[in-house]
């Protein structure tokens, strides 16, 4: 109901009353469509954590894992690349990362923020992490070897530098 309501201003050019119907919407009845609209809104107002949110939102009203993490994921890039928010960006994708573990932009964009936030603990525990998942044998051995440079100079554990460098 609250949808229509809200498509009917949109369409009006009520769109801040759209707005706000979308997003009651969003978190009184979430299957009904009101994370999308909010988000379509938020998107083309240009409103960046609002839209971030609606993308939240979006990926709570699902029940598919990889959906989920595509709508985190979406939350994560407005986050980082138009609202320059990164403590957001960061949950988003630590959050993507929990739906659908092996999500390679996430996995790269929280591994970038992490970096330049020096989180090194959560930084080598996120690799390792990753490292359990990876197959594929060259990324195995980049991984391998972050793991390594951080123990050894960031973490001091030469021991967990040593056993990863001999595994490259």
């Amino acid at each position: 109901m609250l949808v229509y309501a809200g498509d009917t201003l949109a369409a009006r050019g009520e769109t801040e009353a759209a707005i706000e119907l979308y997003q009651l919407s969003a978190t009184t009845e979430p299957h009904a469509g009101g994370p999308a609209r909010w988000l379509e809104a938020a998107l083309s107002s240009q409103l960046w954590l609002m839209a971030a949110t609606a993308a939240e939102y979006a990926g709570k009203a699902t029940d598919d894992d990889s959906e989920r993490a595509a709508h985190l994921h979406l939350a994560a890039v407005i986050a980082m690349d138009k609202a320059l928010n990164a403590p957001r960006a960061m949950a988003y994708l630590r959050a993507a990362l929990a739906a659908e573990p092996g999500h390679r932009d996430a996995f790269v964009r929280l591994r970038l923020l992490l970096e330049e936030d020096a989180a090194h603990d959560e930084l080598a525990e996120m690799l390792s992490q990753r490292l359990d998942r990876e197959e594929d044998r060259v990324q195995r051995i980049e991984l391998h070897r972050a793991v390594a440079d951080l123990h050894r100079n960031f973490l001091s554990d030469r021991d967990v530098a040593k056993r990863h460098y001999r595994a490259i």
